[in-house]
């Protein structure tokens, strides 16, 4: 296995435990605004879902095939849906559904072949490999989950 689809597969897996242990947030932890932000905690692992999908539908399926990949998300309407939603759904609700779309985006990383990870993709503008697109991702969501962890510790 690539030692990057293993980092990769590790920090996914890591993330699912992350936000997991959310569960035990109070319901005013859950809505607590994120430092200097206008996300909440629930806010923010609601995004994760859509980023997620989108990186399921449109980024996955192109690295298989070696396609031409569609255009770039609109970020302002999936910040939009995401805040529409975590305010619709239960805490409880998210969180599954955090873990669902994460496991089927780890199986999916984990089922791309071992020889695309070194080939380069172009997305627009930008060239990648597999690795340094999942790459920043991972950096997202690391930045999101200091964020949370700082809110909290704040909050204390």
């Amino acid at each position: 296995m690539d030692k990057n689809k293993e980092k990769i597969l590790i920090h996914f897996e890591n993330s699912v435990d992350f936000v997991k242990n959310l569960t035990k947030l109070t319901e005013n932890e859950w809505y607590l605004s994120l430092t200097n932000d206008e996300w909440t905690i629930a806010d923010v692992v609601t995004h994760f879902i859509a980023l997620d999908e989108f990186v399921l539908q449109k980024r996955i399926p192109y690295f298989k095939k070696d396609g031409v990949f569609p255009k770039e998300l609109d970020k302002q309407a999936i910040k939009q849906q995401s805040l529409i939603e975590s305010r619709k759904r239960k805490k409880e609700e998210i969180i599954e559904k955090f873990t669902s779309v994460r496991r089927s985006l780890i199986i999916a990383v984990n089922n791309l072949e071992d020889e695309k990870w070194s080939k380069s993709y172009h997305i627009h503008s930008s060239k990648y490999t597999i690795s340094s697109y999942l790459f920043e991702y991972i950096h997202y969501d690391l930045k999101q989950f200091n964020k949370v962890r700082e809110a909290l510790y704040l909050k204390k």
